[in-house]
């Protein structure tokens, strides 16, 4: 793809990659702007937070007003031949929780703490509530890394959301790449589902089912829990709405810039991952038996090297929607609709109800600025229409043409380029399951695009980038640029961001601004726009954009896959 063949950031995955910019690192990361707190430590006089499981107390530490609770175990380690099945669950764990556990395996990026024993949670509650007798609603927080990276820690300090909240907040570690995604019929047939793959997701429901056993001991109403996820983590969530499996583990949900497209078919993905991501282990051309064997004793860290780049790719607008043959033409995907962990393709599911929760479906109006590309950062004009012409020749002079006319109200001309990419690839397929949800809903759905831009530059992020809503409101802007000074623009929109989302989370509504999909008339959509200082719904948001690309054949295939 011509545009892209200069870009450093090929082969970096998708959220990873807007973090690599600044050189990442897991201990870097620092609270910027701290919320007001109305303490210096945060941390009690009389010694560390403690709770009362049935198997004895829990000690955890304090952070900045917060008791923080890390690395319980809620999964055996899945190893030999549970290496690639559901994980069961983990005994009570009394004694120290003081610190992260281990990360799942992920090609060194998580760096010396990576194992397959990985499967643990923190949780963190308001000091005040610590002996307290309320049942606090809870969230569970679910992080992205393209499904292939993250951890507990890879967004920094995330406890920051409860600090000024009445809220309990758990976020877990769960397989990743090969060992959460791997799908093929050998595996299949010793699974107790009848299936393979989507481990990730398991994890995720078998840590959800701790919440459901053990979180009113922190405080916690396990019938009041609410999923956040962001990138990833969003399209981990779409999974859940998807899946019947899912069902009473939690009762709202919050997806931010997730990948819409969950729709491959289970045959399709066993033959995919057979013929792309065998011939890299040391298990090439086995079948049967002795490829389960294979699978079961080689290591894990030569496994964790083989998936191709095709289940990872990342690259500066590499999924423009350019052509006519769709993102799966360049990414293979790693959740798949296997008909049990995920059970019907996510707009279907939501046709159908199968998880009828209160629900809101968020993306970033530029994604892409999260990866800046210096080919379109200091376009004039006439080079974003010279842009539009190259990349829409396949389709046409007129197309190219109307795409301008379309996007080039964006300013500066940079931002028109990325509105392009961020419309087709998240907005329009957003677009499309909030009307399904709408449909099959007798919960809220709610919708919305952000257009709210940071105040000024961060390190290279000008536009409404992917992860700018949860920087904001978790302010935890030393996520892209340890140096960003956030200003009092910047601070109120992550207050909003916090107050709209805990409306949903408390209430099941969303007021300021906000209107139910189900009040759309006449075949309408309706959808919010967060601006800088006020967010605002519109009866039939997008349409323009998203029916001028359905006319043209960027449809559903362009939507992100991971």
């Amino acid at each position: 793809m011509p545009m892209v063949t200069s870009c450093v950031l090929v082969q970096l995955t998708f959220l990873a990659a807007c973090v690599l910019l600044r050189n990442f690192s897991r201990f870097s990361l620092r609270l910027v702007a701290p919320l007001p707190d109305g303490s210096a430590d945060g941390a009690p006089s009389d010694g560390s937070p403690e709770v009362q499981l049935s198997c004895g107390a829990l000690h955890g530490t304090w952070s900045q007003g917060v008791a923080a609770f890390r690395g319980i175990r809620y999964g055996q380690a899945p190893l030999r031949q549970q290496r690639f099945r559901p994980a069961r669950a983990a005994a009570c764990q009394a004694g120290d929780a003081m610190e992260d556990g281990n990360s799942c395996l992920q090609g060194g990026r998580a760096g010396a703490n990576e194992s397959e024993d990985c499967l643990n949670l923190n949780v963190f509650l308001p000091s005040k509530h610590l002996r307290g007798t309320a049942k606090l609603p809870v969230i569970v927080w679910i992080y992205g890394g393209s499904n292939i990276m993250g951890s507990v820690e890879f967004y920094g300090p995330i406890e920051n959301l409860v600090r000024q909240r009445d809220c309990v907040l758990v976020a877990m570690n769960y397989r990743l790449g090969i060992f959460g995604n791997l799908a093929l019929r050998e595996l299949a047939e010793v699974d107790p589902r009848g299936s393979s793959g989507n481990l990730g997701i398991t994890d995720q429901q078998l840590a959800l089912q701790w919440v459901q056993q053990n979180i009113a001991a922190f405080g916690g109403d396990p019938e009041h829990v609410t999923l956040l996820g962001q990138s990833s983590g969003g399209t981990n969530i779409l999974a859940h709405l998807a899946s019947e499996s899912s069902r009473g583990l939690f009762h709202r949900a919050i997806s931010l810039s997730g990948s819409p497209n969950i729709t491959m078919d289970r045959q399709s993905k066993e033959d995919m991952d057979r013929r792309l991501i065998l011939p890299n282990t040391p298990c090439a051309g086995m079948s049967g038996e002795p490829l389960l064997e294979c699978l079961y004793t080689a290591d894990a860290h030569t496994l964790d090297k083989a998936l191709p780049m095709s289940y990872k790719i990342f690259d500066v607008l590499w999924d423009y929607p350019n052509n006519s043959h769709g993102i799966a033409s360049r990414e293979s995907a790693l959740l798949y609709v296997d008909g049990v962990t995920v059970s019907a393709p996510v707009e279907e599911a939501l046709r159908r109800g199968i998880n009828d929760v209160p629900i809101l479906l968020q993306s970033m109006q530029a994604e892409m600025d999260c990866a800046p590309a210096p080919q379109v950062e200091n376009l004039s004009q006439q080079g974003l229409r010279d842009f539009f012409h190259q990349q829409f020749a396949e389709y046409g002079e007129d197309v190219a043409k109307k795409v301008y006319d379309i996007y080039g109200q964006y300013q500066p001309p940079a931002y028109a380029a990325y509105a392009v990419d961020a419309d087709t690839a998240t907005a329009c397929g957003f677009r499309q399951l909030a009307q399904a949800a709408g449909n099959g809903f007798r919960s809220p759905v709610f919708w919305s695009t952000v257009t709210a831009s940071p105040s000024k530059a961060l390190k290279n992020q000008r536009f409404p980038y992917h992860n700018w809503d949860f920087t904001a409101a978790s302010r935890v802007f030393s996520f892209y640029d340890e140096h960003f000074e956030a200003d009092e623009m910047d601070l109120a929109l992550g207050d909003r961001f916090r107050a709209d989302w805990f409306d949903l989370i408390l209430h099941g509504e969303m007021f300021h601004g906000w209107k139910r999909v189900q009040d759309s008339q006449h075949g309408e959509v309706i959808g919010s726009e967060v601006g800088a200082t006020q967010t605002q719904w519109h009866r039939n948001h997008k349409a323009m954009e998203c029916d001028f690309w359905k006319s043209i054949g960027v449809d559903q295939r362009w939507w992100w896959i991971n």
